[in-house]
């Protein structure tokens, strides 16, 4: 790797590791883990994290798709 968090760097690990559609997995990783994340924010008893963490994840979900969406280098 010649430098921080090059995603290409990433992409060829992971289909090294076989992992062949890293965009398309990651995308689906990453949906399920928000979705997992919103409901047990919702479910939580901590009223903290219920109050804040779906606003949290409102702001961190399209980031993290953003980023994903670079991975092959390709938009879409």
């Amino acid at each position: 790797m010649d430098k921080a968090f090059d995603l290409k760097a990433l992409e060829v690990r992971l289909k090294a590791a076989g992992l062949p559609a890293v965009e398309g997995v990651a995308e689906l990783v990453a949906k399920e883990v928000f979705g997992w994340l919103g409901d047990s924010c919702v479910a939580s008893d901590n009223m903290l994290v219920k109050s804040i963490g779906p606003a949290a994840i409102a702001v961190l979900q399209p980031l993290a798709m953003g980023a994903i969406d670079k991975i092959d280098g390709q938009p879409g």
